[in-house]
């Protein structure tokens, strides 16, 4: 017998068409001829997405030189999408496979959005194509995008660039769907099992979610399970039964879950072990100014949504209900519940709550258009089932609204030419890659542009963020990118950076100097000073203010003009800023903890002394972190000219004590006063001691202020963590430690994480190399690394030796529980073939 037609069934597939054609029109019209990405982070993402495609690709884990004088790539990114790009790079242009990858999330999310709301209704047909419509209103419609860009609607993607954030919802909203239903069949397992890990190796923000959602799921489980049990005493029979499906639903969301998790250990672990050099702190925007008028609407939908959901519920009800309610909270209360270590953006999580609320809201309008047909008199009752040929009126008048809402919408609010640009586009960028190309002996450092004063500008800053991200893909090496996060230079180049710009960009990371309104007033000349030591000889300018600062300046060469663009030279040797070189004076070694997450203006930490001693300009003695903070376990000591102890932290006093001393015997002994029972000690018996030196800590403040501005807020100059320093500095400055003035070689070879020093002399001196520290790099012969200012690296050495950044070997067994959870996911589903009932 022929099955009857279904009208809501035709509606739901034209709605599949729409989806496909509109979202996918627009997203190869907007990028279908560019060959470079010129949206904000965008250039950013292409440039790296190429290093790592050419340089680390089979692998997820390498470095990279070309930004902050090196960082780990992609360690502390989820590496899906850079993985990706590398692989379909195998087989298209890289250009082809890096548009693939954006465009294909962007092209599918209206679809899944579709097959999410259906399965979580039921087969809701109504629900289902009017939530799926009102998604493509939240991906396309410029009302519904937040004052801060959240990676889910086409402008942020398209012209600010956060590509790696559809990619990774697409996934969460698959896994989403199949972990509701894992234990109908074997394959679901798998299925589930790898999506999950998919979303956490794709996006941080859908990753975080995913874990919270698979929580909020288990823990209903394992509540059923246990409610279950007890009833199974009331009524043996249906109680055990019930008791056993809710046991095997646990029992198999469990195991899928902790599979996912070792699936994505390869990457977790050493992100993990890492997570103290990764230098973030969280960004919250105020609720009120971050929302819409459009966002309450959809918001008031969306509840009243749930309480017609509530009056009929489906199972997924629950948990999703409670996973929305905790969503929410994040999003709404971020500012008091944010760790300073956690880099939360609400925007991020707001914007995958918005297209979760497409469920409720589609159950929502699905009410009101059956309330209006009842009022029209199209049908009896609400539960009747609809035709187009019954609700013909109610139809007409939907369309009529959503025909004005379309209407009415300002559009995605891209403009043209911001997401891609095609070669010769550009010619000013190009011509500037090109004399980068055949000038290599120095860093580069590229005005920051203000996005906002006017259009001039607004194209200016999309320009400044290519050509910076491009010369790192290039070969050239810069002194800041859009991944501030990933390296701990960020804390002294961008306001190095910011100091000969525009306009400041300090996004995401906790720096004093960022913040120091003194620091930005001094003199150009100081600015040029540090700018060298960080490595740089070329400034790539675009303002003509800042052209005739440098102009002014007599640390300024040749000058190179390419269109309104122009590269200034500092004067100076070539290898004026080598790779390796040897210190003049033993550098101070600092036993201080060390603090990279979001912190208050007077932390005393080894990042606040090496602040101040940047901000000084005074580099006759660098400062370096011992990475033993145990006084008593103190080693090789006796390479440095001084050492300044700031925390006291030992297991034996008696042996500290002894050690502090000896070190005063021969070396420059510098205490921070403390209420310790160690320094008190020392105080009482300050004569045994050759050479010490006592230095008052300052108090804290009464109301310490959080450093986290994007631009100079606050005087420095006066703190008392100032005033310490310059006594820091008149002690290190008086009892300077030399090295001998033997004749010396050294120079030094980059490779592909690896770096060989070729150093001869008659002793141990101090080598530092301009390679950011992290606790990757470790030389082949066993020798101590350390930080030093402003986070190079340093070592001791007098014959040739290498350093060389790879996993660890707890890194090495976590590659190979990830490469055994994927064979036990994959094999696992063979042996739970049985169905559940």
């Amino acid at each position: 017998m022929k099955r009857p037609a279904n009208p809501e069934s035709h509606i739901s597939s034209i709605l599949l068409l729409i989806a496909f054609v509109s979202v996918g029109a627009y997203a190869v019209y907007e990028l279908r001829e560019g060959t470079f990405s010129r949206a904000w982070d965008g250039s950013g993402h292409q440039a790296i997405a190429r290093m790592f495609s050419e340089s680390v690709f089979p692998d997820t884990y390498g470095w990279s030189y070309a930004y902050f004088g090196g960082m780990p790539f992609p360690n502390f990114y989820p590496p899906v999408f850079y993985w990706t790009v590398g692989l379909l790079a195998q087989v298209f242009a890289f250009e082809t496979a890096f548009k693939l990858v954006i465009i294909t999330p962007v092209v599918l999310l209206p679809v899944v959005v579709w097959f999410f709301i259906r399965s979580l209704t039921g087969g809701n047909r109504l629900a289902v194509w009017t939530g799926a419509i009102g998604s493509l209103f939240l991906l396309l419609d410029g009302r519904f995008i937040f004052a801060l860009p959240a990676g889910l609607d086409f402008f942020s993607t398209v012209q600010i660039g956060l590509y790696t954030h559809p990619l990774g919802f697409v996934f969460l909203l698959l896994w989403y769907v199949s972990f509701q239903r894992i234990g109908e069949s074997g394959w679901r397992f798998s299925v589930s099992t790898l999506l999950l890990a998919l979303t956490v190796l794709s996006n941080f923000f859908a990753g975080t979610t995913a874990a919270l959602l698979g929580t909020v799921i288990i823990v209903e489980d394992l509540v059923r399970w246990l409610i279950a049990a007890r009833q199974n005493g009331k009524n043996p029979n249906e109680g055990s039964s019930n008791a056993s499906i809710h046991r095997r639903r646990f029992l198999i969301r469990t195991l899928s879950a902790i599979l996912a998790l070792c699936l994505t250990l390869f990457w977790l672990v050493p992100m993990i072990s890492e997570y103290s050099y990764f230098t973030t702190r969280p960004y919250v925007v105020e609720t009120g100014k971050l929302l819409s008028s459009a966002w309450w609407v959809w918001f008031a939908l969306a509840v009243f949504g749930f309480y017609v959901w509530y009056r009929n519920p489906t199972n997924a009800f629950v948990s999703f209900a409670i996973s929305c309610l905790l969503l929410s909270i994040i999003a709404v209360f971020a500012t008091f519940i944010a760790p300073d270590w956690f880099p939360l953006q609400s925007p991020r999580y707001l914007a995958m709550l918005n297209f979760f609320l497409v469920v409720p809201v589609g159950l929502a309008l699905n009410k009101c258009f059956r309330w209006f047909a009842r009022l029209l008199g199209e049908i009896k009752s609400e539960s009747e089932s609809l035709s187009l040929k019954r609700v013909k009126y109610s139809a007409g008048v939907g369309v009529v609204l959503l025909a004005i809402l379309f209407l009415s919408s300002p559009g995605t609010r891209t403009s043209a030419g911001f997401a891609f640009i095609r070669q010769g586009e550009k010619p000013e960028i190009e011509q500037i890659l090109a004399f980068a190309a055949d000038n290599k002996d120095g860093r580069y450092l590229v005005e920051v542009i203000h996005p906002t004063k006017n259009a001039a500008y607004t194209d200016a800053a999309f320009d400044a963020r290519a050509i910076n991200a491009y010369l790192g893909s290039n070969g050239n090496e810069t002194l800041s990118a859009v991944f501030h996060e990933a390296s701990p230079h960020s804390l002294f180049a961008l306001p190095v950076t910011n100091s000969l710009s525009d306009f400041p960009d300090s996004f995401g990371i906790s720096s004093v100097l960022a913040d120091d309104l003194d620091f930005h007033d001094q003199p150009i000349e100081k600015h040029l000073v540090r700018a060298r030591f960080l490595g740089v000889k070329y400034f790539v300018i675009r303002t003509p203010q800042m052209k005739e600062k440098l102009s002014k300046s007599a640390e300024i060469g040749r000058k190179h003009d390419f269109g309104w663009w122009s590269v200034h030279e500092l004067k100076g040797d070539s290898e004026a800023n080598p790779t390796a070189r040897v210190l003049e004076n033993r550098p101070a070694l600092v036993i201080s903890d060390l603090t990279l997450k979001a912190r208050y203006d007077d932390d005393l930490s080894y990042i606040r002394f090496v602040e101040e001693q940047f901000a000084d300009g005074w580099f006759d003695v660098l400062l370096a972190r011992s990475s033993e903070t145990k006084i008593d376990r103190l080693e090789s000591w006796e390479d440095f000219g001084a050492v300044i102890v700031n925390d006291y932290d030992y297991d034996d006093e008696t042996l500290a004590f002894a050690k502090l001393k000896k070190i005063a015997d021969t070396r420059l002994l510098i205490l921070i006063q403390s209420e310790d029972r160690l320094f008190k000690e020392i105080g009482q018996r300050r004569d045994e001691f050759r050479n010490l030196d006592i230095v008052e800590r300052p108090g804290r403040a009464e109301s310490p202020r959080m450093l986290n501005s994007n631009h100079p807020t606050k005087h420095y100059e006066k703190s008392p963590i100032r005033a310490l320093w310059k006594k820091l500095r008149q002690s290190l400055e008086a009892r300077k430690f030399p090295v001998p003035s033997d004749p010396h070689r050294i120079s030094a070879q980059k490779s592909r994480n690896r770096i060989d020093i070729d150093v001869e002399c008659e002793k141990n001196v101090p080598v530092v190399i301009s390679n950011t520290f992290h606790p990757g790099w470790n030389r082949t012969d066993g020798r101590m690394v350390y930080a030093t200012t402003p986070f190079y690296q340093l070592s001791f050495a007098n014959r040739p030796f290498e350093l060389v950044y790879g996993r660890s070997s707890r890194d090495r067994v976590a590659l190979w529980i990830s490469l055994i959870a994927l064979i036990g996911s994959v094999s696992l589903p063979f042996i739970m073939h049985r169905p559940e009932t």
